[in-house]
């Protein structure tokens, strides 16, 4: 007997997150009535309801996967429907038609129909499963993300949703925010494999997310099931191209490239316990190379075949400059430290090696509880660690002596699901998450290597011959200690940072002559030796609190309400080794210790009589000073509510909601914003102050005073009207030196309306105001306005009192069934973004001097189109297409632009302009296909060029000077287009052991994209600047590369073709 099962697919965001919903009726096949009490079960899960009075059943908190449900009535066939796909914050409306049952024991199993159109979808989303991202191209979620559309980059690879800033996304974890609050980036690296589904949601969203204005990028990872499950992945590979931009990439090197990753999943404990754990570990040497030829305290290498420390005609010898000789300052390297020449430093010659190279690993690891049939406690645990260089294009020949970056997230997260009923169940979430970010040279301050030697030229930079008479005399910098009138060695090594006109060398007999300065400052020269010295330590701890109750309340309301707390610790720590004598030719590192009492003037300051350590009534930059250092800790706050309602009344779906946010800063702002730097004050009147009474000060005794007083009026006059120094006005009456940040708080209501035009077409419209703080680097940056008593212009320092930013998003959308396995989808958007971040007017100190601080008033609006055709897999192939149009505009790029904008006396924007990730035509093309275990996915990426501002190299005519910027961003750089493939083959390797062989090339084409160009050209290879350079070239042999190879930058190109062959196993 045929049993009937019609099932239509509907997504909405209702749910929390992480789960998705199952609904739908059970009705007799002969009359087509409702079958009341009908037995609904998710097969191995323990999920199930039963049918109403009208036949209808709805089951909730499902997690996202691919599950049959079987029905089942006493005296009817049971009925299975298998590969039913639930997914996050979607709705599968499945319905059945019930036969009575004629023989005992039959079964009827049919495969659920899967329509291509979302009926309730109120927005514009992606999503992409784990089986798709398994056939991709593609090994990091950023690179998945970048694959949707409304979705452009940077120069720098951020991502920017619908023409929004990169930090106005929240990340979401199991539906837990992970955004790290200072930067707006994600605070823990989650790695593709173990994502069962990744949500991109680009339109406007529900009340229940908040803290962001342009996107949502909502995760959920994989969980332990029934079985025990194991997978092995791993691949290697290499950059190759034969463009000669790219140094050393000519050859293919199979193993430069290595990515190991493992997963074991299964039960514990009969079941009522599963668990996953995940790990990866990935190395890459990047396509970035430099000529390792100096080190960083400016050695050379070349090979000495006699033994006698110098360059002999005829021997070989590295010449960076390729002017056919050995010259001055090319030297050996002393490897081994101890200040001479010999094995293995003989044989040293330059090599090439890595400048952009990545090593990093993750782990993640889930364990759910089954405490019984409605409740469900899950623990999971997400660690990551990156670290890498960065390429630095005139350190291309002296690879020592730059920073190294750390990168570090942790997440520990509990959550507790309680299904009260088929129709009702909540979630508590607790969480913390962790990033800390750090980059340095070497990992002590107190590591020997920081210290550099006297014997190493570039030590004596400044130094001149003391007494210039052409002779060695004892406290010069050439010398002769042993009064032969020969020059000696300096510190136990010859130095050459001075000579004279008749070519002075070692060992030479003194001439007649003064000693003239080398230029180790040719233009145009790529950097010959360097130590880094600055260090950088910041830390975001964030602890969350999230409840949700959602519940089915009839057959029309779907209510959602939720609250979540969150309290956020900040940390950083910023500055640079210090010489501790500046009396001698050593450079001797020690750190500046917090407390230290010297302004930035080097004079001694009053100092503050507290424990060094952070307390409730005084800013930690206080209590933790000093001038060459920037340092804080944080403490914000921040509480939000939401209440929505899914509204399903015949074929209209209303979501509507409402959403409360409030923030608190929990910082301070100076009382007087004239005089911001309370350890060094412009007013002479506060010197004699200590810092702890500069606290409490009473600003009426210090700022101003009476010149008559008769009890019915009195006059005030500002000291500052007679000094260098200004006060803001009314602070007779004012006591204390900071006034502490008042909390923000907005509600946000949000509305979306979807609406069938057919029974293969539907209309959505959503509406919704978005409120989001400034990333809290933004508003802590800087603290404590330290500044020298000059004139000039200082800044930009961050305001804790920023207030939110504030996008108003329309949003007006079509899908349209075309064929069975065929939809169109057309949506346009417009957004209007306030109360941007940018540069604040200049705040007057006097005596010419004045700082800058960030303010709100920027301003943006964003419009677009997006349409959208795919066609889901059948038949052995499937393919996706978005193409978008839209136009990004506002005042400012980012919140520093006007401020360099001011140091170059350039007026404040006073027009709106393109920014610079508005690409007005981006097109995406996904196609996919496998035969018999043979498979294949190829991308491509298209995109129109982003704007540039056009620069002149000449800026003068008949005597006039003019200009040499023209207006910003009014001309576009070169389109770019990528293509990306996979190829594969699954194999059996035993019973039960599966797998594929696979091969990923990224760039197939090898396409040489420009990303970074010259304003004058709008090219990144060619700028009058080299034609200029190369004219004018004095041939100085000291500098050690040519002027082409300044003028050619290769990290201003795109990713050169990258092949990596791998193999994936599992059982």
């Amino acid at each position: 007997m045929r049993i009937l099962a019609m099932i239509i697919v509907a997504a909405g965001l209702v749910l929390g997150g992480t789960t998705g919903k199952l609904t739908g009726t059970v009705k007799n096949k002969n009359d087509n009535t409702p079958l009341v009490g009908c037995n609904i079960v998710i097969l191995n899960t323990d999920l199930g309801t039963a049918s109403n009075p009208s036949g209808e059943f709805t089951i909730l908190n499902i997690s996202p996967g691919v599950y049959s449900v079987k029905v089942m009535m006493i005296g009817y066939q049971s009925v299975t429907v298998t590969q039913i796909p639930i997914s996050v914050d979607k709705t599968f409306r499945l319905n059945f038609s019930m036969d009575i049952q004629v023989v005992e024991g039959k079964e009827i199993i049919v495969v659920a129909d899967r329509g291509v159109i979302q009926f309730d979808r109120t927005n514009s989303e992606a999503r992409v499963t784990s089986d798709v991202l398994e056939t991709m191209p593609l090994t990091e979620v950023s690179d998945v993300i970048k694959l949707q559309g409304g979705i452009t980059q940077d120069e720098g690879g951020g991502i920017h949703i619908r023409g929004g800033r990169g930090s106005e996304i929240v990340y979401m974890v199991d539906g837990i925010s992970m955004t790290d609050v200072y930067d707006g980036g994600i605070s823990v690296t989650v790695e593709n494999d173990n994502i069962q589904e990744l949500q991109v949601i680009s339109g406007n969203f529900n009340a229940e997310y908040g803290k962001a204005m342009s996107g949502v990028i909502n995760m959920v990872t994989k969980d332990g099931g029934n079985t025990f499950e194991s997978s092995l992945n791993y691949y290697s590979g290499d950059h190759m191209t034969s463009d000669p931009i790219f140094r050393g990439l000519d050859t293919y090197s199979p193993f430069n490239d290595v990515n190991i990753a493992g997963s074991l999943s299964g039960p514990l404990l009969g079941g009522r316990i599963t668990f996953y754990s995940s790990g990866r570990l990935y190395r890459s040497a990047g396509w970035l190379n430099g000529l390792n030829t100096f080190n960083m305290y400016g050695d050379t290498l070349f090979i000495d075949e006699n033994n006698n420390r110098v360059r002999d005609i005829g021997e070989p010898y590295h010449d960076e400059n390729n002017n056919g000789q050995w010259d001055n300052g090319e030297f050996y390297v002393d490897q081994n430290g101890n200040l001479d020449w010999d094995d293995p430093e003989l044989t040293l010659t330059p090599e090439t090696k890595p400048m952009n190279w990545v090593d990093k690993w993750s782990s993640q690891n889930k364990l759910t509880f089954k405490l019984n049939p409605k409740v469900k406690l899950r623990i999971k645990y997400i660690l990551s660690h990156d670290e890498y260089q960065s390429y630095d294009h005139h350190r291309r020949l002296t690879l020592g002596g730059r920073n190294t970056h750390f990168s570090d997230g942790e997440i520990l997260g509990l959550n507790f699901s309680h299904s009260i009923s088929s129709t009702s169940y909540y979630d508590l979430n607790i969480s913390q998450s962790k990033k800390s970010y750090k980059n340095q040279v070497f990992e002590s301050v107190d590591d020997p290597r920081y210290q550099i030697p006297d014997e190493f030229y570039f030590a004596f930079m400044g130094q001149n011959p003391d007494h210039p008479n052409g002779q060695c005399d004892e406290d010069d910098v050439f010398h002769d200690e042993d009064g032969d009138n020969i020059c000696d060695v300096s510190g136990g090594e010859y130095d050459e940072w001075y000579y004279d006109q008749s070519d002075f060398k070692y060992g030479e007999t003194i001439v007649n002559s003064d000693y003239d300065p080398l230029n180790y400052y040719p233009l145009h020269a790529y950097a010959r030796w360097g130590l880094d010295m600055s260090r950088f330590y910041r830390e975001t701890v964030t602890k969350q609190v999230k409840f949700d109750f959602n519940s089915q309340l009839n057959k029309y309301n779907l209510i959602k309400i939720g609250v979540e707390y969150q309290f956020h610790s900040l940390k950083l720590d910023s500055y640079a080794l210090m010489d501790s004598s500046e009396n001698d030719q050593t450079f001797t590192p020690v750190k500046p210790n917090l407390g230290d009492k010297f302004d930035l003037s080097g004079n001694p300051i009053p100092q503050l009589s507290v424990p060094l350590q952070s307390s409730e009534n005084i800013p930690s930059w206080v209590t933790h000073f000093h001038p060459n250092r920037s340092y804080y800790l944080n403490s914000p706050k921040e509480f939000s509510a939401y209440i929505q309602d899914k509204i399903e009344y015949g074929d209209m779906i209303i979501n509507v909601g409402l959403r409360y946010d409030y923030f608190d800063p929990n910082s301070w702002v100076p009382m007087n914003s004239h005089e911001p730097y309370i350890q060094n004050p412009r007013n002479p009147r506060l010197d004699s102050l200590s810092v702890e009474e500069r606290l409490n000060i009473d600003w009426g005794s210090y700022s101003h005073f009476t010149i008559d007083d008769d009890t019915n009026d009195t006059t005030w006059v500002r000291y500052s009207d007679f000094g260098g120094f200004i006060d803001n006005d009314g602070l007779q009456n004012q006591k204390g030196w900071y006034n502490k940040t008042t909390p923000k708080s907005q509600v946000s209501p949000r509305l979306g309306i979807a609406y069938p035009i057919s029974d293969k077409g539907v209309i959505h419209f959503s509406y919704g105001m978005f409120y989001q703080i400034p990333r809290f680097e933004l508003l802590y940056t800087n603290p404590g306005y330290k500044m020298p008593e000059t004139s000039g212009k200082f800044g930009i320092y961050g305001d804790p009192d920023l207030e939110p930013q504030k996008t108003t998003s329309y949003e007006l959308g079509l899908q349209q069934e075309i064929t069975r396995d065929l939809k169109l989808e057309v949506t346009g958007y417009f957004r209007d973004v306030r109360n941007w971040v940018s540069t604040g007017i200049p705040i007057d100190l006097g005596g010419g001097a004045s700082y800058f601080k960030y303010v709100n008033k920027d301003y943006s609006n964003v419009r677009g189109v997006i349409i959208t055709v795919d066609r889901r897999f059948n038949n052995y192939y499937g393919w996706h297409i978005d193409y978008t149009f839209q136009t990004a505009e506002g005042s400012n790029s980012n919140p520093s632009e006007e401020f360099g904008a001011i140091l170059d006396n350039s007026e404040p924007r006073r027009s709106i302009i393109p920014l610079n990730w508005d690409q007005r035509h981006t097109l995406n093309v996904s196609a996919y296909t496998s035969y018999h275990g043979w498979g294949g996915h190829i991308l491509m990426q298209y995109g129109s060029g982003y704007p540039y501002t056009p620069v002149y190299t000449s800026s003068s005519l008949q005597g006039q000077t003019l200009a040499n910027v023209l207006i910003q961003n009014s001309r576009r750089k070169q389109s770019t287009v990528n293509f990306d493939l996979k190829l594969y083959k699954e194999i059996t390797f035993a019973r039960d052991i599966h797998g594929r062989f696979f091969i990923n090339i990224n760039n197939l084409f090898d396409t040489t994209n420009e990303i970074t160009i010259w304003g004058d050209t709008g090219r990144s290879s060619g700028t009058a600047e080299q034609s200029l350079a190369e004219e004018n070239d004095d041939g100085n042999p000291l500098r050690p590369n040519t002027i082409s190879d300044y003028f050619n930058h290769p990290e201003w190109y795109s990713d050169p073709r990258n092949i990596q062959f791998g193999v994936q196993v599992s059982l």
